[in-house]
């Protein structure tokens, strides 16, 4: 069986209720949040021996080596869990990952390698930082089962932290025990563009939630309608898509569909952000 688990809610996965029989909690963080991460790792590991790979090694990633991701075994060092815990709860530096016992540390890390490059159309490979917490969900919705299945590879679970708190998802079966080759992830155009749209119901959760309590009318449902309806425009920036909000829920209903808006928003001789300041001129 090559499936994996809906996307669910957990508590913050570091803690108590987060340890799973038979399997071992890493973490990868992100070396570009905190340029001491490494001295860290080794003042707080017990007795000062971690488990920890940098995931750049034997990439064409290796110059990057002072703000590497690492992957990080936190499973019994009470000091790596609290400072990964701290990290991950406050920026979006990586993700939470298990191990099942009897999988060594260096093949989950071969296999994080073959993650950190993908495949675009050109069949070029670029670096693709496939621990940002805030693509994962995203990710998830996106891909086919059997993908997802070999995004986990090695690892029974991953949890993230974005706009709905701590998510997870779950390997159901056995791995393979393949490492796959380095760019083995398609990451095309056309892929990132249902990324973003998939995003997109996380950046309204969050816009809701800093919106509604001056305009009460900013529900989920409707944030998330003007963000699609600023995406048609080509608006997928956050500081486009909030002023395209704030024009929504300002202005008279119906006035960003108006026949004016439309030749505003068509106009080839007005950039992106003209578009805007001409839209936010008429509703002043």
């Amino acid at each position: 069986m090559r499936d994996v688990s809906p996307i669910r809610p957990i508590p913050m996965p570091l803690d108590e209720s987060g340890a799973l029989a038979g399997a071992r909690r890493f973490a990868i963080l992100d070396g570009a949040f905190d340029e001491d991460l490494a001295m860290q790792i080794y003042l707080k590991a017990n007795d000062g021996l971690p488990t920890w790979h940098p995931l750049v090694i034997d990439t064409p990633y290796a110059d990057l080596y002072k703000a590497s991701p690492c992957l990080v075994l936190c499973e019994d060092h009470p000091a790596l869990i609290d400072y990964a815990s701290a990290m991950l709860g406050q920026l979006d530096a990586g993700c939470v990952l298990w191990l099942e016992e009897g999988i060594h540390p260096d093949q989950a890390a071969a296999h994080c390698r073959s993650l950190l490059s993908a495949r675009d159309e050109r069949n070029q490979q670029r670096m693709f930082r496939f621990y940002e917490p805030r693509w994962l969900e995203p990710m998830f919705s996106v891909i086919s089962q059997d993908e997802a299945h070999d995004f986990l590879g090695p690892f029974s679970a991953i949890a993230w932290r974005n706009e709905r708190g701590w998510r997870q998802v779950s390997r159901v079966g056995t791995w393979s025990g393949e490492i796959k080759e380095h760019g083995w992830f398609w990451l095309d155009g056309e892929r990132q563009a249902q990324l973003g749209q998939a995003r997109l119901p996380l950046i309204a959760a969050r816009l809701a939630s800093d919106y509604q309590p001056y305009h009460p009318a900013a529900t989920e449902e409707r944030v998330l309608e003007a963000l699609l309806q600023a995406s048609t425009w080509g608006y997928d920036d956050l500081a486009s898509q909030e002023r395209w909000l704030r024009l929504e829920l300002q202005a008279p209903a119906g006035t960003l569909s108006s026949d004016r808006a439309q030749q505003i928003l068509t106009r080839p001789d007005l950039a992106k952000g003209e578009k805007l300041d001409a839209l936010e001129r008429t509703t002043a």
